[in-house]
């Protein structure tokens, strides 16, 4: 059997797409989570100057709550117009999936500042988003995209080490 090199790309293509499948990890425990989330050194190159002094991060509690502490967003819908937002405030965090992939899901109660329509308190307005999950044989992450996916900006947690 003769194999030419577009069939030897497509074989090695289709290996490494299964060792990525495979070494990623599906199911999680819970108490995997809990803890401090700090964003990576690797992801602050995607912060915008005005958030450059931010130190992102949020701690998902044992009793299902937590608290979020400047989780930049280049483009969120504030007071009826798209801008830059800090996210700060508290709410409760579950594990779910989002099309088919893993995610911690945060339902923000209160959101500092955060005001959607006229008609909403100031702060809140409560506001749902996730983050999802990578775990792979050597990496463990949490991560959500700042503005369009296609423009590459993960936003990467890692677990603080205590």
């Amino acid at each position: 059997m003769r194999y030419d090199l577009y069939d030897l790309v497509s074989l090695g293509s289709l290996l490494t797409c299964l060792l990525a499948v495979v070494s990623c990890q599906t199911s999680f425990e819970r108490e995997e989570f809990i803890g401090t989330w700090q964003l990576s050194s690797e992801s602050k190159v995607f912060l915008r100057k005005s958030f450059a002094d931010l130190e992102p991060r949020f701690e998902l509690r044992q009793d299902g709550t937590f608290v979020a502490v400047d989780l930049p967003e280049s483009r969120f819908f504030v007071r009826g117009q798209w801008q830059e937002f800090v996210m700060r405030g508290h709410g409760t965090w579950e594990l779910g999936t989002h099309q088919n992939r893993p995610v911690v899901r945060l339902q923000f109660q209160e959101l500092e500042n955060y005001k959607r329509t006229p008609e909403d308190d100031e702060g809140r307005a409560s506001y749902n988003t996730y983050v999802h999950i990578y775990h792979g044989r050597s990496d463990f992450y949490l991560f959500y995209y700042d503005d369009d996916p296609d423009m590459g900006r993960e936003m990467r947690f890692r677990k603080e080490q205590r």
